[in-house]
């Protein structure tokens, strides 16, 4: 195992989000804070969007653990499909409905808006507030579904806000939302994250490796440049890109991580992709 090689105890570029190896760089940083502050503040609702592995999950992970359970009730919804009902439904699962949520198909808008109102009321007369957080925003495409978030923002008549919306989506979310006007005058934080700097790569790199129980000097600050401009300086990317690193200088039996064994890494995935999407009969294995 390469681990033995490098003398690691754990996998330093594991791709599933792990609160223990999130970097402080600026932009992340920054969109935690804006998303504690609409947390904590009661706002109506947040927007989170960056490309795909620029850490969107990662951080609604470390917004959520910052809450404290006593004051607040998370619900985390990571949208599989982009209608109405499913995001009612499966809200009304989150928020601990037993009756109504398994029915789908079967309940009517109205009903399943008034058990939500309801629940939530429950809630806030608990003493806590809740926040709900849904990932893969961009996963709801039309009209209806960003209505469905907008109605389930608005408190019923006479009544307190009981419930802050954190959404969080690749980059096509944002402009999807800014057309739907019902629903953007209510985004009150918009979060976006960027790509790392420079001189963030190399410390993300450095980061995660110490984090793992590591010892620096694995990757030559050129070998780490490469990584870095490989996975387009993005957390995400650049795990994939570095852990074939570890591997394949581990079987090389190399003492460093230059250049060349990014080069090598990264030639070798484009073969990779070309053979999981070369078309039926070319020659390839993959399907």
């Amino acid at each position: 195992m390469y681990l033995e090689h490098w003398d690691l105890p754990a996998k330093p570029f594991e791709t599933a989000p792990d609160a223990r190896y999130y970097y402080r760089s600026a932009t992340h940083e920054s969109a935690l804070a804006q998303l504690q502050y609409a947390a904590t503040n009661r706002l109506g609702a947040a927007l989170l969007w960056g490309p795909p592995g620029s850490g969107k999950t990662l951080v609604l992970d470390m917004v959520r653990s910052s809450l404290d359970q006593n004051m607040f009730y998370t619900v985390n919804l990571s949208m599989a499909a982009e209608t109405p009902d499913e995001l009612l439904y499966a809200l009304l699962s989150g928020l601990g409905e037993t009756e109504l949520s398994p029915m789908r198909g079967q309940v009517l808008v109205t009903a399943m808006h008034k058990r939500i109102d309801e629940w939530l009321e429950a809630i806030r007369s608990s003493g806590r507030y809740t926040v709900l957080f849904i990932d893969e925003a961009h996963v709801l495409r039309d009209r209806k579904s960003l209505e469905a978030v907008r109605v389930i923002l608005n408190p019923p008549p006479g009544s307190e806000r009981s419930l802050t919306v954190i959404l969080s989506g690749q980059e096509d979310v944002a402009g999807r939302v800014s057309r739907f006007t019902p629903l953007d005058e209510r985004i009150e934080i918009r979060a976006p994250l960027d790509p790392l700097t420079g001189d963030e790569a190399n410390a993300y790199l450095l980061h995660r490796i110490e984090m793992a129980g590591g010892k620096r000097g694995i990757f030559t600050r050129m070998g780490a440049r490469e990584v870095a401009k490989a996975g387009n300086y993005l957390p995400g990317p650049m795990n994939k890109v570095a852990e074939m690193c570890l591997v394949t200088a581990a079987a090389a039996g190399l003492d460093r991580i230059g250049p060349d064994v990014v080069s090598a890494v990264m030639e070798d995935m484009k073969t990779d992709r070309k053979k999981t999407t070369a078309p039926d009969g070319g020659g390839t294995d993959g399907e």
